[in-house]
């Protein structure tokens, strides 16, 4: 079979993989020889917003490829992982043709859903787009019809009550959802969910602050370096309760950034 493209790119977090997704994933299929999909978010500590870790996250798309689509078709999907590059986009985006092992003169598409500005990302590389249409969650009252977004399944999620797999069953393939009911049970799961509870305890604080766009907590860590060797700490509260980090914390209006770093590690 002649396909318009020789490579296809899907880029996502896929925290979890829903029916969106694998429309996408299935058009790529239809079109391409080789469909990449590219795991972002891929070597960081497990938080509320990418609770799923990129070994996690390939498993559970290998299970629904598996027990979707034709042998033939889910053999030609290949799994790239793809780190996050903070304040460097340009290495980010060379790290994604690295990734699909790009040569001069491949015939690539990308795809994805162009939601809005922050969605530039599918034309800065001069392959084409394929724009996908979103997947739309289906209410009793059409009118209450809404695009599908993984925020809104992760909230489920984290609230744990029974009867998830039904509510979430418009949203998320079977094999997905069969993945997340062993995860649920898992001590990632937890620790996430009471960082959930910390963090909305966190938002209520502000609830009623009139200037949401300018609130500013400001903090201080300390770099300490002996003999090429970095000082890191465990975290002992939540956010990212265990992680390995730097020493710090947040500034109080009395002192200084250096005062506040120093009485952090002190």
């Amino acid at each position: 079979m002649k396909h318009k493209y020789e490579k296809a790119v899907v880029i996502g977090r896929f925290q979890p993989f829903h029916f969106g997704h694998a429309s996408m994933v299935e058009t790529a299929l239809k079109e391409s020889a080789t469909v990449y999909i590219l795991i972002g978010s891929a070597l960081g500590l497990p938080t509320t917003k990418n609770p799923l870790t990129a070994k996690e996250r390939q498993s559970m798309i290998t299970s629904w490829a598996v027990s979707t689509l034709e042998p033939k078709d889910a053999a030609r999907i290949q799994f790239r992982y793809i780190p996050d590059f903070l304040y460097n986009e340009e290495k980010w985006k060379t790290s994604v043709r690295m990734a699909i092992d790009e040569k001069k003169g491949d015939k690539i598409g990308i795809y994805g859903y162009y939601k809005d500005k922050d969605s530039y990302w599918l034309h800065s590389f001069g392959w084409e787009h394929r724009a996908v249409e979103p997947f739309i969650v289906a209410k009793p009252n059409p009118e209450d019809d809404y695009e599908i977004n993984a925020t809104e399944v992760r909230s489920v999620l984290f609230k744990h009550k029974n009867g998830w797999e039904t509510e979430l069953g418009n949203r998320l393939p079977q094999s997905i959802i069969r993945h997340l009911d062993e995860w649920l049970v898992s001590d990632t799961f937890w620790r996430l969910v009471y960082e959930n509870e910390h963090w909305e305890r966190e938002l209520e604080k502000f609830r009623n602050y009139p200037y949401k766009g300018t609130l500013n907590c400001c903090t201080a860590d300390a770099v300490v370096v002996c003999n090429n060797h970095l000082l890191v700490i465990r975290r002992k509260f939540h956010p990212g309760q265990g992680a390995l980090a730097l020493p710090g914390g947040h500034k109080n209006s009395d002192e200084s950034f250096l005062d506040c770093a120093i009485r952090e590690l002190l």
